[in-house]
C-alpha cells in the first residue's frame, strides 16, 4: 500500500487519477508547497510510514532540511519532482528522490509506476498525462502545432478547476468511454479560456 504527499494543483490532482484509473491502495493528501512540510513532518513524528510499502512525495518544493529529516526517519520514501532544486542532492544517499525538470510529477509517477511493473500500459493516459506535462510545464504555450487539440493542455486544467476533488473520478469515467474529454467538457472549457 502506497502513501502519497502531492500538489493540490492539475499535476498533483493526476496522480490522484493514476491510482483511481489503477485502483491503487493509495491513502493520497493533496497539499499547498505553504503547508506541505508541516504536514510531511507531522507524518514523519507520528511514524505513519511504517504501515506503507513506500511513501510518495509528487511535485512539492522541500527544502534540503527537509529532505535529510525525511531519509533520517525511512528510506522507503521516494521523492519524484520535476523543480530545479537549487542545491545537489548527494545520489548516492538519496537514491529515490528522482528529478527531471522536461517531465512533470505526473509522468515522472507514472513512469516510476511502469518501471517497477505496478501498472500496464495505457495510450489514453499517456496522452492525458502528456497533455498535463504540457501544460505543468508550459511546454503547450511552445509548440507550433496548429490543429483542433492546441488548447486541449489548457483545457485540461479547466476541467480541472471545474470538478477539483471529484476530478479524478470525473475523468475515470472518461477514460472507461474511451476519450480524455467529452464534448460538454471541451465546450465549457473553451468558454472559460475565451473568458479570459
Amino acid at each position: 500500500m502506497f502513501y502519497i504527499f502531492t500538489h493540490n494543483d492539475l499535476d498533483g490532482y493526476s496522480a490522484n487519477l493514476i491510482s483511481e484509473f489503477y485502483k491503487l491502495k493509495t491513502k493520497i493528501v493533496n497539499v499547498s508547497n505553504q503547508n506541505a512540510e508541516e504536514e510531511i513532518l507531522d507524518f514523519l513524528i507520528d511514524r505513519e510510514y511504517y504501515k506503507y510499502d513506500f511513501v510518495f512525495i509528487l511535485d512539492i518544493l522541500l527544502s534540503k532540511e527537509c529532505i535529510e529529516k525525511i531519509f533520517d526517519y525511512s528510506m522507503n520514501f521516494v521523492i519524484l519532482d520535476h523543480h530545479n532544486y537549487n542545491y545537489v542532492l548527494n545520489k548516492k544517499k538519496y537514491n529515490s528522490v528522482y528529478i527531471d525538470t522536461n517531465e512533470c510529477a505526473a509522468s515522472l509517477f507514472y513512469k516510476y509506476l511502469r518501471i517497477n511493473q505496478i501498472i500496464k500500459r495505457n495510450n489514453l493516459i499517456e496522452r492525458y498525462i502528456e497533455g498535463v506535462r504540457l501544460f505543468d510545464t508550459g511546454k503547450y504555450l511552445l509548440t507550433s502545432t496548429q490543429n483542433k487539440a492546441q488548447f486541449m493542455p489548457e483545457e485540461i486544467n479547466k476541467v480541472f478547476a471545474i470538478y477539483r476533488e471529484n476530478f479524478p473520478e470525473h475523468m475515470t469515467e472518461n477514460f472507461k468511454m474511451g476519450y480524455i474529454l467529452s464534448r460538454e467538457d471541451k465546450k465549457i472549457a473553451k468558454q472559460l479560456i475565451l473568458m479570459l
